[in-house]
């Protein structure tokens, strides 16, 4: 009944909340005791229960193994009335001291179960059923080898209880019948422990910091990353020096690990490339790289487009008139977010490739553009190609200059270019001239900010319009262009 008593009270101590982690760390020293009642196994017939208790000085090697040495005392009791020449009824006094190892299962989990060994002696005086000693008070010895098992239940950081089932084997002197090699006993008993502080050295969750330097930073030594921003409490001190209690050190809107592994920004600088916006903005908002001032490399930084000029830090060209933000803004003192900052009708950048200037309407347009009428068909007059070639004469920018100035003043235009071709030469060659030339017209327009979508060209081979035998002269006025407006 006694050690059925001592099984509920085990139950009932396992029972108890889990309320701290188990004392798991390297150099750790605890001290314990433990209660319970015995079971001695030997050659008389009628064994009795008796009881005991041990106490201990525990030192943890590793995270699993601790070592203890473990003294007490035990009173072992048996009968047999019926062996001769030995008292019916003996009772051992015991005093074990040995050297225990244990392997502790789960050693980072409030509950912990855990397996033990270890060897030492037992010293022992016999006494009968009068109490008086047998055969004399001399103290007697006996090799001791413990072994078992049993559960921790921390309850705080500093007191676990324990529950254990243990075997101690002895030699076969302890009950004056020597039939057998060896004799035992069982032990079933619980206990308390108080754990020590640990060393300085221990660092239990593995961040990198002891657990000293983390009770000096204030941050927790059994969790490795105490503010929970991807980054160890070690790597934030001791190689980021980032705040170990702040997930984001800088302020700027991403976590300290997401800005060493992901971004490769520096977690300490709210705005790492200097441009003007934070990281977090960077790359939550606006989308261009914080690591670069200048994503779209217009010329102007990130953060000036968007605070300064409103233009786009993605694009190169806001306006898409031709020419770069930063050109705009650094060099021609244009609107980079008006195609035409004068208003003139011509885009900036033709502005700028033909020489007139972008910030004055007056030399937008010249004074005699090119007469343009919708659903009539006109020669491109003044427009010169080099013989057999689709490169403009010299004498052709004068023409092309009043096309421009036309389809730039009526940007509803839309227009088809014709080539077409003389008798010179062979006809599937001067059909791909004719369509070639057709083609470099449209380039010259596209390349001076007409949109390319209002141009389409073509051939015309079956309408030469040269007699045979016509003169060079000729030939050339039939090597013509014609506008169609659609």
């Amino acid at each position: 009944m006694q050690a059925l008593g001592f099984a509920a009270a085990i139950v009932g101590m396992l029972s108890l909340p889990q309320l701290a982690r188990s004392q798991d760390a390297r150099g750790a020293w605890s001290i314990g005791g433990q209660l319970g009642e015995n079971f001695w196994l030997t050659e008389f017939q009628l064994r009795k229960l008796g009881y005991g208790g041990e106490a201990f000085a525990r030192y943890r090697l590793s995270r699993p193994i601790s070592l203890s040495f473990l003294t007490g005392i035990e009173v072992l009791r048996a009968e047999d009335p019926g062996v001769a020449n030995v008292p019916g009824y003996l009772k051992l006094t015991a005093f074990p001291a040995s050297l225990v190892a244990t392997w502790h299962l789960s050693p980072a989990k409030p509950f912990s179960p855990y397996v033990y060994a270890g060897a030492g002696m037992l010293f022992f005086t016999r006494s009968d059923g009068s109490g008086g000693y047998y055969p004399n008070k001399y103290i007697r010895t006996s090799f001791l080898f413990p072994v078992g098992f049993g559960v921790e239940s921390f309850t705080s950081d500093k007191i676990s209880l324990t529950g254990d089932l243990g075997f101690r084997i002895i030699q076969d002197n302890s009950d004056l019948i020597d039939e057998h090699w060896l004799d035992s006993y069982l032990k079933v008993q619980i206990g308390v422990v108080y754990h020590f502080g640990i060393s300085s050295s221990v660092d239990r969750d593995g961040d990198g910091l002891t657990d000293e330097q983390e009770r000096q930073y204030g941050t927790d030594p059994n969790n490795p990353d105490a503010d929970g921003d991807g980054l160890k409490d070690g790597e934030e001190i001791i190689q980021y020096h980032t705040n170990p209690l702040n997930p984001d050190t800088d302020g700027d809107g991403i976590p300290d690990g997401n800005e060493v592994f992901k971004f490769k920004t520096d977690p300490k600088k709210f705005d790492t490339d200097d441009d003007g916006l934070s990281d977090g903005e960077e790359i939550m908002k606006y989308n261009t790289d914080p690591l670069r001032a200048d994503t779209d490399s217009d010329g102007l930084t990130d953060g000036d487009e968007v605070k300064k000029y409103r233009t786009n830090p993605l694009k190169p060209d806001t306006d898409g008139d031709g020419l770069t933000d930063g050109d705009e803004v650094l060099k021609y003192h244009t609107d980079p977010l008006k195609v035409d900052t004068d208003g003139g009708g011509v885009n900036d950048a033709t502005e700028v490739k033909r020489g007139t200037n972008p910030n004055d309407p007056k030399d937008d347009f010249i004074a005699d553009p090119l007469k343009l009428e919708r659903g009539m068909t006109t020669v491109l007059e003044g427009v010169i190609f080099m013989p057999g070639a689709d490169k403009f004469g010299l004498e052709s920018e004068g023409g092309m200059e009043r096309l421009f100035m036309t389809l730039a003043a009526n940007p509803d235009f839309k227009v088809q270019v014709i080539g077409y071709r003389d008798y010179a030469g062979t006809q599937q060659f001067n059909d791909a001239l004719s369509l070639r030339r057709a083609q470099a017209v449209k380039d010259w327009l596209v390349e001076r900010g007409i949109k390319e979508s209002r141009i389409s060209v073509s051939s015309n081979p079956n309408k030469p319009l040269n007699p045979l035998g016509a003169s060079a002269e000729d030939r050339a006025k039939f090597r013509r262009m014609e506008i169609k407006v659609r």
